[in-house]
């Protein structure tokens, strides 16, 4: 729920007036030169090395402008910047840990010195603890396959199916499985 997210300089608000899943989604209509940022904290057991992955919808009526960031209170990673063609797009981004700690912190939208006046909407907003792959698109009913590449061999994996529709988010049981031995 918004409710959880802090809202930075008082830009950013609820609205189902462009909402992509459930009823409402983020709302920020930015003017020109002005910061603007919505943060949640995510208490998480936190080890030097782990990863995680945050995935939102991003609508946006202007380039480089709309992006989400992910991180710890020390360091973080960006998604690249919504395409600003007044479109939906799903953007991820994935970080490794650098310190210990237990706060994982999704930011909505960035700092900036000066830019262009934008609207953007975010929607969907999920957080994944370890390694994610993401495919989406437009899929039709039934069975639905993804290869997953790079995996390290003789480790163990747990894979959770995650899906957005009309209807809102839903997702599978947790299936776990470990790779072949080798190279």
């Amino acid at each position: 729920a918004l409710a959880d997210w802090r809202i930075g300089d008082g830009i950013g608000e609820r609205s189902t007036e462009r909402a992509k899943v459930g009823t409402y989604s983020l709302k920020q209509d930015v003017p020109e030169d002005a910061k603007a940022r919505v943060t949640q904290r995510v208490s998480l057991d936190v080890s030097v090395g782990d990863t995680f992955t945050a995935g939102a919808w991003v609508w946006s009526d202007t380039a480089n402008c709309a992006r989400i960031r992910l991180g710890t209170p020390d360091a973080g990673s960006n998604s690249p910047y919504h395409p600003g063609d007044s479109q939906w797009h799903f953007l991820t981004v994935t970080d490794t840990a650098a310190s210990p700690g237990s706060t994982v912190i999704i930011y909505l939208s960035t700092w900036r010195a000066s830019g262009p006046a934008y609207l953007a909407y975010y929607d969907g907003i999920v957080l994944l603890r370890g390694s994610a792959v993401f495919d989406h698109g437009q899929f039709s009913e039934g069975t639905y396959s993804l290869t997953i590449d790079d995996l390290e061999p003789d480790t163990p994996y747990s894979i959770r199916a995650f899906g957005v529709n009309d209807g809102g988010p839903a997702h599978g049981d947790v299936v776990t499985c470990q790779t072949p031995a080798g190279s």
